[in-house]
């Protein structure tokens, strides 16, 4: 009976640990960015479009939210500048289209900032 307890215990001392299946961070952003390196390319050149052709007043009061599937979404403060930049959108659309074709975007979507009528109270 001793020599089943003492095979029975050295059987669950030395199990053999599972290969590790972890994977360093960096190697794994590293593959993600590298199949989006074409998508980031495209990107940065309609951010540095975007800063070129944004006239100067805006530049506090609207940022670009995000640019996926052709369009171009951008978070403005509402009031005055929410209604100039509607007014003046397909104007900018004309531009980003003409120095950034390979992006393909089609629209720009404005989308009123929340919280702003809070702060400037």
């Amino acid at each position: 009976m001793k020599d089943n307890e003492k095979l029975l215990r050295s059987v669950g001392i030395w199990r053999k640990k599972p290969a590790s299946r972890s994977e360093s961070i960096g190697s794994i952003a590293k593959s993600y960015l590298g199949g989006k390196s074409r998508e980031f390319k495209r990107n940065t050149a309609v951010v540095d479009v975007w800063q070129d052709i944004l006239p100067e007043g805006f530049y506090e009061h609207c940022s670009l939210a995000s640019i996926s599937g052709g369009v171009m979404c951008l978070y403005v403060d509402p009031g005055p500048y929410m209604h100039e930049l509607k007014l003046i959108s397909g104007e900018l659309l004309d531009h980003i289209q003409e120095r950034c074709p390979q992006a393909g975007i089609r629209k720009i979507s404005l989308v009123a900032r929340k919280g702003q009528a809070e702060e400037a109270e």
